[in-house]
């Protein structure tokens, strides 16, 4: 197995570990994308969230697809 390979593989099992739902504070720990700018984003429909009731959450695989893709906002 390559080192590549292995890398790979620690990024997978990381990712595993994660929770698949974040909370605001969450989203901001780990993107660095601040509560204010989030609250913007979301007014113009330009992050995927989910809503229930009051609470806020960002599905992790939505966040980085959304990054993937380089959308500038």
């Amino acid at each position: 197995m390559s080192q590549i390979d292995l890398n790979e593989l620690i990024e997978e099992l990381k990712s595993l570990l994660r929770p698949e739902w974040l909370d605001p504070i969450d989203l901001y720990n780990e993107y660095k994308i601040s509560i204010n700018r989030q609250k913007t984003l979301r007014k113009e429909e330009l992050i995927p969230f989910h809503k229930k009731g009051n609470y806020i959450r960002y599905n992790r695989v939505e966040i980085n697809d959304w990054i993937r893709s380089g959308k500038v906002v």
